[in-house]
């Protein structure tokens, strides 16, 4: 979808705007990068805190 973005830009509105669009493209998955990170982050720590305490509950063979 963003190489579709580009090439719009450079064949309508010329070289400087697709230019603009692709350092915009860059900047949004810059700046949305993190808080994909923490989310994934929280979801995997609270999956292991879960099994660590399944684990602590479940009786000893």
């Amino acid at each position: 979808m963003d190489t579709a973005i580009v090439l719009r830009a450079a064949t309508v509105d010329g070289r400087r705007q697709a230019l603009m669009a692709s350092l915009g493209i860059a900047l949004g998955r810059f700046l949305r990068q993190p808080s994909a990170v923490k989310v994934l982050d929280r979801l995997t720590g609270g999956i292991f805190v879960a099994f660590g305490i399944r684990l602590a509950a479940s009786p000893a063979p």
